[in-house]
């Protein structure tokens, strides 16, 4: 939501313009388990496997056999996982 100041008027009585995202997503709620709170939500972006992104993970162990972006995107799953609720 946007806060919108009428000229002349003070920051009391404020109109909140809702944005349509927010309207459209007024009547859910977020799924038993997850945890809003969770550091993953308040990342840059949300945990991917794009053909790109396993190409780049891929070349180093066909390279020199260097698993450690695999350590890393296991660990990035991790934290999506307990973030939502569905570590095993």
């Amino acid at each position: 939501m946007r806060a919108v100041l009428t000229p002349g008027r003070r920051a009391s009585t404020t109109r909140i313009r809702p944005s349509p995202v927010r309207a459209a997503l007024a009547g859910y709620a977020p799924a038993p388990g997850v945890k809003l709170g969770h550091p993953y939500f308040m990342g840059p972006h949300p945990c991917t496997m794009l053909v790109e992104e396993v190409e780049a993970i891929r070349a180093p162990i066909a390279e020199r056999d260097d698993w450690s972006l695999v350590a890393a995107k296991l660990e990035a799953i991790g934290a999506m996982a307990d973030a939502y609720g569905t570590l095993i």
